[in-house]
C-alpha cells in the first residue's frame, strides 16, 4: 500500500501544477508525445537555451502531460490489482466460512433426524415399533379370535 501512496501523493503533486490536458488540447497527440520524447531527453541547461519561449513551454508541458498520465494509469492500475486481492481474498474467506457452515448444518441436522427418531419411537406403541413385532401381534390376535370362536365364545 505504501507505493499506492507514493505514487497518489505524486499524482496529486502533478495535477497542482495546472491542467495540462486544458494547456494542449489544440495539438494532436503525436506531438504531444514527440514533444514529451524531446523534453525528456534533453536537460535543463539545454532547455534554458531553447530561445523561443512558447517551444520552451510546450515541451516542458508535454513532458508533464505525458508523465501524469502515465503516473494516472500506474494509479488505476495499481487500485484495480488492489482490489482484485481483496476480493480474491473476500471470496476465500467465504469459501471457508460456507465450509464451516456447512459442516455445522449437516451436524445439526444429523441431530435433529436423531431426535425426529426418538419422537416417532416415543409415539408408535410397543408391539407397532419395528414391521416383525407388528406383523407377529397381528398373527397372536387373529389366532387367539380363532381359539375363541372354536371354543364358542
Amino acid at each position: 500500500m505504501g507505493k499506492f501512496k507514493g505514487r497518489l501523493a505524486f499524482l496529486r503533486d502533478l495535477d497542482a501544477l495546472g491542467p495540462t490536458q486544458a494547456w494542449l488540447e489544440s495539438v494532436p497527440s503525436e506531438k504531444i508525445a514527440h514533444f514529451a520524447g524531446e523534453a525528456r531527453v534533453t536537460n535543463v541547461a539545454d532547455l534554458r537555451k531553447v530561445l523561443d519561449e512558447d517551444k520552451r513551454f510546450t515541451l516542458i508541458v508535454s513532458l508533464l502531460h505525458t508523465v501524469r498520465t502515465g503516473v494516472r494509469d500506474d494509479v488505476v492500475t495499481m487500485f484495480c490489482k488492489w482490489m482484485t486481492a481483496i476480493h480474491t481474498k473476500g471470496r476465500d474467506q467465504l469459501e471457508t466460512l460456507q465450509e464451516v457452515h456447512r459442516a455445522e448444518s449437516e451436524r445439526l441436522l444429523g441431530v435433529f433426524g436423531d431426535v425426529l427418531d426418538g419422537v416417532r419411537e416415543a409415539l408408535i406403541p410397543a408391539e407397532q415399533q419395528t414391521g416383525y413385532e407388528s406383523a407377529g401381534a397381528a398373527a397372536n390376535a387373529q389366532e387367539n379370535r380363532g381359539r375363541a370362536a372354536d371354543r364358542g365364545g
